[in-house]
C-alpha cells in the first residue's frame, strides 16, 4: 500500500467514533483512492452505504482538474461528467473496473490552494 494511502487510512480509523453510525469502509467505498498532488486528507463523512474523504492541497483547482483527468485516462477509468459551474466548482464522475467516484474540486476560502471532495459508495448487493 502506498504511504499517503495508508495514511489516510488510518486517519479514517481513528477519526470515527463509537456513537456514529457505521461507515461503510474505504476499501468498500473508494477501493482505488486517487490522493490528489500534496493533498493532506482533513475530513471524511458517509453514511450507510458511502463515504466522502476531504483533502487539502496547495495546487489550484485547475491544476487538480488535470491531475484527475490524467489519473482517469491513463488507470483504466472511465470520465463520465467533467463539467466547470459558473462558481469554479469543477465536478467530476468517473466510472471504474470496481466502483464509481465522484471528484468535486472547489477553490480554498480565503487561501491559496484547493479543496477536494473524493466520495464512492458500495457496490450493490447481488440480492438487489
Amino acid at each position: 500500500m502506498r504511504p499517503h494511502l495508508l495514511a489516510v487510512a488510518l486517519v479514517l480509523v481513528f477519526a470515527c467514533k463509537q456513537d456514529q453510525p457505521k461507515m461503510p469502509s474505504l476499501s468498500e467505498t473508494i477501493p482505488e483512492l486517487p490522493v490528489p498532488p500534496d493533498g493532506e486528507a482533513i475530513s471524511h463523512a458517509g453514511g450507510e452505504d458511502a463515504l466522502q474523504v476531504r483533502f487539502k492541497s496547495p495546487e489550484g483547482p485547475e491544476e487538480i482538474a488535470t491531475y484527475y483527468r490524467n489519473y482517469f485516462s491513463k488507470n483504466r477509468w472511465r470520465l463520465v461528467s467533467d463539467i466547470k459551474t459558473r462558481e469554479g466548482v469543477i465536478v467530476m464522475y468517473a466510472e471504474g473496473v470496481k466502483r464509481p467516484l465522484w471528484v468535486t474540486i472547489t477553490k480554498a476560502p480565503g487561501e491559496d490552494g484547493s479543496l477536494i471532495d473524493i466520495a464512492g459508495a458500495k457496490a450493490p448487493s447481488s440480492g438487489q
